[in-house]
Parts: structure tokens; C-alpha cells; sequence
């Protein structure tokens, strides 16, 4: 959703760049540099009188829970384990069998152990009293000590580490921890610690939002799923942990600790992306589980401009669609042509049509975007693809692309956010820009 690559100097010069002499963000840029206080909080001043298209968030108490609910986020899925996924705690430890919820095994200190998935269980081997025991079960359960602090390979993690045997001798490690804790390890991640307090705030609402509609989701299934989330932003959102928390991060989750956005009295699914490109997408677009609804309806959005993603251009090989589509199970043979629609016509391409050698494929944008991501994750292409708002033109065996912003579009748009911030709006004018009709509620 947001690639961490930026520095504070890139952002002023994406400001000197974007807005030209006389234009007043490059006035408050300058005067930043040069000027004394005073003059800088008049031209913040002069920007906050900017009216937003937005009505106003209302805000209200609706407690539903006692407790903050927990999370259930895999960090791993279906993986073979190994070495690729030492674990550790530092401090005091139990495992216990999460079935009978019995303590097996009691520790000062668990050192890096080889977790492996065979045929008959998840394996751990653990020092017991100075030998080295091992552990076949269908689940097993790390429990720190209240001295204790859990390790996944080079990551920290809050909460409790459950081991999960699946078929063909591979395990899921699923973290289960509170709700707050868990959305602390996400706005890190996600957002950019030295960006401006209220799109931080703003990130964390979006963020637990999103959360706990995915977790009210997963309790109403039956079966229940072994997890609600996954940690990484292609499945949901990125989640590092204790790993990268800063002192602005923490701040921005306590201080609008319990509050959700609703609409119609139920919490939704809170998309967010990195930069929309000047028009957020309908989630109904994106994701054919999800139907559209006002605050997901999409809308133009004019405060990312400053983003280098706002504008881009690429080439994508028709090899590479080959061998992304392939790896994601879509295999057409060798592509002959690509449809790009943009079915309402606000920029974003929302069903693509691949016709090959052996079928012709119809899928929906997002879902293309998403397998060639995977697949440049996978290293088995060279390059990604930014967004679904471009325009595109055949070149031999290639497209150019001419395109906007980078994420799906959906939702609030982080760069915008941003933008907004730094006209002093607040996290509750941002969350009415982008998400209108809903409301702020404090479920705990």
C-alpha cells in the first residue's frame, strides 16, 4: 500500500517541483526554510480556511465490547518452515496445547528452534531441563511471560504465536493479540512516522476500522478461519509488529483508542491505499465480495499531487503478464491481446480481458494488479504494476502505460491525507473527505 521510501528532503522537492512561483504551498515551503514562525502559521492559516466538500463526522458513543476484541493475523501461511522462520522468546515462556489448554513446556528463555511441519504435526524442539525435547502436535501455542517478548525471524511481536499443522506437511503461524496492539504495529508500517500527527490519527481509524470489520467477518463464518488477517498489504494490511513502532505511531493509535467508522450501524471494511491519482475507486469495483456503499463509493480527490506516484510511466512485457497470470493459476497460453475497461469512466481500469492461444480470460483490475505484484514479489518478473489508472498503448509484444497514483485506489488516499494535514485539517475532516455518510463510533 505504501512503499517506505522517502525522505524529507524528496517531499520539499516534490513541492518546489509541483507547484510553481506564486502558488501558496511553494510560499509556505519557502517561508518554512527562511521565514520566521509567525508568518508560517498565517499561510497554514490561510490553507485551513479552505472548505472541504465533506459534511461533518459525528461522533458517538457505542460501546460493543467489554474488552477490546483480539486479532487473529498470519504472519506465515502454509509454509514449510524451517530455518526460514526462527523463533524466539526473550524472557520467559510456556507452550501449551491450545486444545486442552495445557501447559507442556515451561522456560526462562526459548532460543532460536527449528520449526518444521511434517506428516504428523507441527515439530519444535525446545530445551527441557538441559535436553533437547521434541514435540509433534496439530497446534501448538507460544505464550511469553510477562518478561518475555516473542520472535519471528527478524521481527518482535506482542501477543501470543499459535503453530497451526496443515495438509502436505506445511503449518500457518498465526499471532493472536489485542486489537490496539495489533493496529499499532500497522500504522508503522503503512505511513511514514514523521508525517503530520492528524494523517497519523487518521491512519490508526482507518486501520482499526478495517480490522475489526475483518474480524467480526471471520467470527460469523462457519467454520471459523484459523486467522482474520494476513500481514502483508497484497491479502490486507502491513504488520511489522513492535518492529518500527515510534513514538509518533503509538501517539496517533492511544489517543483515538476504540473509535471506528460505521455506516448504517455496521462497521465496514475501510480501504485505504497509497496515492488514488485525483479520483478514489468504488469498492464494488475492486472486490466482488464487497458491494459499494457511500463511504466506498469513490470520489475526486485533489490533495496527492505532490506525490512522485501521482504521475508515472512504465512498460509491462506481455511475457511478464504471461508468467504472472501462470503463477496465479490463470494460465492462457501465449497472450494474443489485452483489454483495459474502465466501465465509469473515472481513470481506474476495473475488468481486464487477456485473450491467449488457449482461452480468452476476463478478470477484474485488481485482481490483475495483484498477480503482478505477486509475481514481481516472487522475482519471477521484473518491475510492478503502480495502480489500474492508466491509459494504455500496444507496442510490439509490450504496453506503455500512462498512469496515476499507486495502490487500488480505494478508500482514503494516504498521500492525500497527508496533503490535508498539512492544511491543518483534522483526522475527522480527513475520515469525512474520504469516507462520507459514515460515522465515528467508540465501540470500547
Amino acid at each position: 500500500m505504501l512503499e517506505i521510501t522517502r525522505t524529507i528532503a524528496s517531499e520539499v522537492g516534490e513541492w518546489r517541483r509541483q507547484y510553481r512561483a506564486g502558488s501558496v504551498l511553494l510560499v509556505v515551503v519557502l517561508v518554512a526554510l527562511s521565514a520566521a514562525p509567525v508568518v508560517i502559521l498565517l499561510l497554514m492559516a490561510s490553507l485551513a480556511d479552505r472548505p472541504l466538500s465533506a459534511a461533518p463526522l459525528h461522533t458517538r458513543q457505542r460501546v460493543l465490547f467489554d474488552l477490546q476484541p483480539k486479532v487473529r493475523v498470519a504472519l506465515a501461511v502454509r509454509t514449510h518452515g524451517g530455518a526460514a522462520l526462527p523463533i524466539k522468546v526473550t524472557g520467559g515462556y510456556r507452550l501449551v496445547n491450545p486444545k486442552t489448554h495445557t501447559t507442556l513446556v515451561r522456560g526462562a528463555r526459548l532460543t532460536k528452534s527449528p520449526v518444521e511441519a511434517l506428516s504428523r504435526g507441527v515439530v519444535i524442539t525446545v530445551p527441557d531441563h538441559g535436553i533437547s525435547k521434541t514435540m509433534h502436535l496439530p497446534c501448538l501455542r507460544i505464550v511469553p511471560t510477562a518478561s518475555g517478548t516473542l520472535h519471528v525471524a527478524r521481527r518482535r511481536y506482542r501477543g501470543v504465536l499459535d503453530l497451526v499443522y496443515e495438509s502436505g506437511g506445511r503449518m500457518t503461524l498465526v499471532n493472536e493479540l489485542d486489537l490496539e496492539d495489533y493496529v499499532g504495529g500497522v500504522v508503522a508500517p503503512e505511513m511514514f512516522y514523521y508525517w503530520p500527527r492528524e494523517a497519523l490519527r487518521a491512519q490508526a481509524v482507518v486501520a482499526r476500522t478495517y480490522t475489526l470489520a475483518r474480524v467480526l467477518e471471520a467470527r460469523a463464518e462457519v467454520p471459523q478461519p484459523k486467522y482474520d488477517l494476513e500481514a502483508n498489504y497484497l491479502a490486507d494490511q502491513e504488520y511489522h509488529g513492535i518492529t518500527g513502532e515510534r513514538a509518533t505511531t503509538r501517539e496517533a493509535v492511544s489517543s483515538t483508542r476504540g473509535l471506528v467508522l460505521t455506516h448504517n450501524g455496521k462497521v465496514f471494511r475501510a480501504y485505504f491505499s497509497s496515492c488514488c491519482g485525483g479520483h478514489t475507486e468504488a469498492c464494488g469495483l475492486l472486490w466482488e465480495d464487497y458491494k459499494t456503499i457511500p463511504p466506498l463509493a469513490g470520489k475526486p480527490c485533489d490533495y496527492c499531487k505532490h506525490s512522485k506516484w501521482y504521475n508515472w510511466r512504465t512498460t509491462i512485457k506481455l511475457s511478464d503478464v504471461e508468467r504472472a497470470l501462470k503463477r496465479a493459476g490463470r494460465d492462457v497460453g501465449s497472450i494474443q491481446d489485452v483489454q483495459f475497461v474502465d466501465s465509469n469512466n473515472e481513470g481506474h481500469i476495473d475488468q481486464v480481458t487477456i485473450k491467449g492461444t488457449r482461452r480468452t480470460h476476463k478478470m477484474m483490475g485488481n485482481d490483475f494488479r495483484l498477480d503482478i505484484l505477486a509475481a514481481n514479489r516472487a522475482k519471477l518478473i521484473q518491475g510492478g504494476l503502480n495502480s489500474m489508472n492508466f491509459s494504455s498503448r500496444r507496442v510490439k509484444e509490450a504496453y506503455e502505460l500512462t498512469g496515476h497514483g499507486r495502490g487500488h485506489g480505494c478508500g482514503m488516499c494516504q498521500y492525500g491525507a497527508y496533503g490535508l494535514a498539512i492544511r491543518l485539517k483534522s483526522y475527522k475532516d480527513i475520515l469525512a473527505y474520504y469516507y462520507p455518510e459514515a460515522e465515528l463510533w467508540k465501540v470500547y
